[in-house]
């Protein structure tokens, strides 16, 4: 085969992929526009601002209800930081894997047509829950700032990689749950809520965890969340001794739940279309 044929060949499979990748995320915006009038009432704004009040509320409240019921902050000078950093990265990852959960489930009626995968599904709920998620940060941050409380870190870049991996995890469980809670129904969904409440308990988002046992920490220390609160707060409290992060470990476990999530939608694609 001659050079210029090489290259023309080359050039032939190139186009090819590039055309496929192009259908593949018209068809993915195309699910997300669909989704998004399934899930939010027509799709209309107040739908939308509804996604977002519900967890940005959900946070707020739980901000509040600890920071009144608190005299003098665990950690720093404000009650209002301590939790809120602790408790934003719980609503970053609890709801993108909530609502993952059910995506198939709201969504069946378009795993009818030939053009679209339960994957198309699952990345068009993503980058849907990735919006909502930066939003509902965003608007905390300044809702915050108008209140009078100053919640800009000490370090700016590393909260950002903070909330960054804490929706990463969200996404990877998302992904995860979006495969196991089509397959197990309701039981599993339920599971879901009551092992993050769990996570968060455990988390050190309402109390530093440092004065625990060392026994006791070691077991804490495999909880995923304890080290997005951990990472967060040392944005915050950059003196602080009690700040302990394994980032490797948590970027590990997301990546796990989210290569689980992929390879199981790929090998079990055909029973979740039967379903």
């Amino acid at each position: 085969m001659t050079l210029i044929a090489l290259q023309s060949h080359a050039l032939g499979h190139v186009a090819d992929f590039g055309a496929k990748f192009g259908r593949f995320w018209r068809v993915v915006y195309a699910v997300m526009l669909q989704d998004m009038r399934t899930r939010f009432a027509g799709g209309g704004y107040l739908g939308f601002l509804v996604a977002v009040g519900w967890p940005l509320a959900h946070l707020v409240f739980l901000v509040v209800l600890r920071a009144l019921a608190t005299v003098i902050a665990p950690v720093g000078d404000s009650p209002a930081i301590f939790y809120g950093t602790g408790i934003l990265p719980y609503i970053l990852c609890f709801y993108p894997g909530r609502m993952m959960n059910i995506v198939m489930i709201q969504n069946r009626a378009m795993l009818g047509l030939p053009e679209i995968s339960p994957m198309n599904l699952v990345i068009a709920r993503a980058l849907l829950e990735i919006l909502i998620a930066l939003m509902v940060t965003l608007i905390f941050f300044a809702g915050a700032a108008l209140y009078g409380i100053d919640f800009m870190p000490n370090d700016p870049i590393l909260a950002a990689q903070a909330i960054a991996v804490a929706i990463y995890l969200g996404i990877g469980i998302g992904v995860f749950n979006a495969l196991f809670g089509t397959l197990m129904g309701q039981f599993y969904q339920v599971v879901y809520i009551l092992v993050m409440v769990g996570l968060l308990t455990t988390s050190g988002a309402y109390f530093p965890l440092v004065y625990a046992p060392d026994r006791i920490k070691r077991l804490l220390e495999w909880n995923p969340l304890y080290h997005v609160v951990n990472w967060l707060r040392s944005a915050y409290y950059m003196d602080n001794t009690m700040i302990d992060v394994d980032r490797l470990y948590l970027i590990g476990v997301a990546s796990m739940f989210l290569l689980l999530g992929l390879l199981g939608e790929r090998l079990l694609r055909g029973k979740l279309l039967s379903l």
